[in-house]
């Protein structure tokens, strides 16, 4: 098989997904539905994007996207009238899914066939779950549909058995700092410290980098685990809860305002590091959003955030926790704290099943609670 790095150039991990999708490429031999699954943080939207961008390009060579012509230029904006990323945090209706179906029907304008990009297909109801169906059996005019999930349980069977599964899959740390070292150009020292603790999570690592509060975030999660979780006798520890959970809502709204970045590659995180103006917004809803007719009541409520945030904050503490019990020679700790640190590990994959903080942290309370015999 063909190398197919220079198609994804840029992208940290994803091989087995870097052979099938540029295979696709290579030999023009595209299919009507794929689907990237693997846990949230491990680049499947940027993979998306960037698959989206090389097929769109009419002036494409071998597969690769020449970056400079009109349909380029017209998908980086955000604004190519072929192409639709749907990449939000609300539900997608039985509206909306009709209106999908609707603009897929359409003749493309530019390009050979409309290209649709999912974001986390699996938030959907049932009904346009069965809609979108219609769509994915008998892709009209050629339609590509690029979906992503961290949950194809979720999906309907139907739906499985009609896409391209593209599986990806978590990273060894040092493979994730070598490539943050090439790809971003920071030292070797800042790269592995944000590979240990994104706990195989690509994206999330670059998050770690390049936000200029993610220092002091670290030292609030150090102390919590180093002054608090590991000093506390174990019955104590379970009763801090309200700070883990306060940590986990706060470092979802600092990574927040990195929404920007979704979809980027290295190539442009490097440069926007460097100080480039980054003309790069490429989300198309292609309809208004709904506009509520009530006011907007926030008086003593967050502000509502990316769910898929919540688990950054778990994963967060659990690379801060794990680093800490690799310190301890005396491998004291290591025995002490085994149940709590599973726990901790594990906190993240339930939150990524059900977006829900007391949820998780009960779950993550119950497991050790039972494994500690308290």
């Amino acid at each position: 098989m063909h190398d197919c790095s220079d198609i994804f150039s840029g992208l940290t991990g994803g091989d087995r997904a870097k052979k099938i999708l540029g295979a696709s490429l290579r030999e023009n031999r595209l299919v009507h539905n794929y689907l990237l699954e693997g846990p949230l943080g491990v680049g499947k939207f940027p993979f998306a994007i960037k698959f989206a961008r090389n097929i769109i390009c009419a002036q494409s060579k071998k597969g690769v996207a020449c970056r400079k012509c009109d349909d380029c230029r017209l998908f980086d904006i955000g604004h190519h009238p072929d192409v639709l990323i749907l990449s939000r945090e609300a539900e997608l209706t039985a509206d909306e899914a009709r209106r999908i179906t609707e603009l897929v029907m359409l003749t493309p304008q530019r390009a050979v066939q409309k290209i649709i990009i999912l974001d986390e297909i699996d938030h959907m109801n049932p009904t346009a779950a069965n809609i979108l169906l219609k769509s994915f059996e008998d892709a009209p005019g050629g339609a590509i549909f690029i979906s992503t999930t961290h949950r194809a349980e979720k999906l309907l069977p139907t739906i499985l058995s009609r896409s391209l599964r593209v599986p990806f899959f978590l990273l060894p740390s040092q493979i994730l700092a070598a490539e943050y070292i090439r790809i971003l150009g920071v030292d070797a020292e800042r790269a592995e410290h944000a590979a240990e603790l994104s706990s195989g999570r690509p994206g999330w690592g670059i998050r770690f980098l390049i936000h200029p509060q993610f220092s002091e975030l670290y030292d609030y999660g150090y102390d919590l685990v180093k002054n608090s979780l590991l000093k506390l006798s174990i019955r104590k520890i379970f009763h801090m809860e309200k700070l883990i959970s306060q940590f986990v809502e706060m470092s979802a709204e600092i990574f927040l305002d990195q929404g920007q970045i979704n979809g980027m590659d290295g190539e442009l995180i490097s440069r926007m590091l460097n100080g480039e103006k980054i003309d790069f917004n490429p989300v198309n809803f292609l309809w208004e959003e709904k506009k509520s007719s009530q006011p907007d009541d926030t008086k003593g409520k967050r502000k509502k955030t990316q769910r898929h945030l919540n688990a950054l904050g778990f994963v967060l503490l659990g690379g801060i926790f794990r680093n800490l019990m690799s310190k301890d020679k005396s491998g004291t700790q290591i025995l002490r704290y085994i149940p709590l640190m599973e726990a901790f590990l594990k906190a993240p994959q339930h939150m990524e099943r059900y977006f829900n903080n007391e949820l998780t942290i009960e779950r993550f309370l119950l497991q050790s609670h039972s494994k500690l015999k308290i």
